[in-house]
């Protein structure tokens, strides 16, 4: 299975790299906003597409893909919560834990007790504290879906093309729901939330129709995918405008498409293969995690130059460093975490079956 997903280690490094692109393309502007290159490039990413959220969809529908189908045959429940926690949290709270130390060093940011308790959990949002970095929203929606995920299948329908279709339906409807209720000046109800998730179970259904070779995903993707290319647009431009937002609804509309286009084409031709692209999707979580504070040192340091050398340094220490603590963190402190995920639950299992001896008569 290692070689068949390859291909999609490869996505998720693209994805990575276009997040990391569209934020130091931002960083470049605000250090020289007179300087019409930087300037012109970032109206182009905010005005026609905006390629850090083409990178976070292209996520959410590699996770589509993979995660539903992560439920080992013995012990899948804690298996799979068991994995998923030391596949996520390790890695997020040393990026926690860093930014909370390093950002008021260099006067970046400032931190409260309860915001960082806040956001230990990862689901900040719900308990109404921000995001230490800006890029932990994305984490919220993932851990939802694990949620979801879950529950599905502990229902016996997580392999049902027709209950994912469905759960697919039920999401959009909720995208448009609250696309109304932000119209009619509910801001705090979500529906960007449904349509990502959308973009999930999309992924999800793909994965049966081309992995599993189910017929009915087959069909029934032929009629999500354009169910999506209608929504996507209906929804955002309801619940978004171009006045309170930095992006433009077409570039947040043009970057679901072209991730969508991105996600199909490597699934079904099996692009981006090479051992670049591939090496980045082994450190992907660290690179999107850890990024934004390698950014925030960057132009710290480059505040000591003149344009335009600031922002060459400000590109190349960015780029170095983003990749060498990426490569840190994943190499000692996500594989291990990985690793001690995969001995835990035998160990559990061991500890459950031990108690019962001594609690037996």
């Amino acid at each position: 299975m290692r070689d068949r997903l390859d291909h999609i280690d490869g996505l998720r490094g693209l994805a990575a790299f276009l997040v990391l692109y569209q934020h130091l393309a931002e960083y470049c502007a605000a250090m020289a906003p007179s300087a019409s290159f930087a300037t012109g490039q970032l109206n182009l990413l905010f005005g026609y597409l905006d390629v850090g959220k083409l990178g976070v969809v292209a996520f959410f529908a590699i996770s589509g893909y993979i995660v539903p189908f992560s439920f080992g045959s013995q012990h899948p429940r804690l298996g799979f919560v068991t994995s998923r926690f030391f596949r996520l949290y390790p890695a997020y709270w040393l990026s926690l834990l860093l930014a909370a130390v390093l950002l008021p060093l260099i006067g970046h940011a400032d931190f409260g007790a309860k915001q960082l308790a806040a956001n230990a959990t990862m689901v900040q949002t719900l308990l109404r504290q921000k995001d230490v970095l800006d890029v932990y929203w994305t984490l919220l929606i993932e851990v939802v879906f694990y949620a979801m995920c879950f529950g599905v299948f502990s229902a016996g329908r997580l392999r049902s093309a027709k209950a994912i279709f469905w759960i697919f339906c039920t999401m959009l409807m909720l995208g448009m729901l609250g696309a109304l209720a932000r119209a009619s000046g509910h801001a705090g109800i979500p529906a960007a939330l449904p349509l990502y998730l959308a973009v999930m179970w999309f992924g999800a259904c793909t994965r049966l129709a081309t992995l599993e070779h189910d017929d009915m995903a087959r069909r029934l993707c032929r009629v999500m995918l354009p169910m999506l290319a209608v929504m996507v647009p209906l929804v955002w431009a309801t619940a978004y405008d171009d006045v309170t937002h930095k992006e433009s609804v077409l570039a947040d509309v043009s970057a679901f498409y072209v991730a969508l286009a991105l996600f199909l084409y490597c699934v079904h031709r099996r692009a981006f293969t090479s051992k670049p692209w591939v090496y980045l999707g082994g450190i992907s979580y660290s690179l999107y995690l850890f990024h934004p504070l390698t950014l925030d040192f960057a132009a710290f340091w480059a505040k000591s130059f003149t344009w335009p050398v600031s922002g060459v340094v400000q590109v190349l220490a960015s780029l170095g460093l983003s990749l060498l603590v990426a490569h840190i963190v994943n190499r000692h402190v996500e594989r291990p975490a990985i690793r001690l995920g995969k001995r835990i639950v035998p160990a559990l299992l061991s500890l459950r079956r031990a108690d019962r001896k001594v609690a037996a008569p």
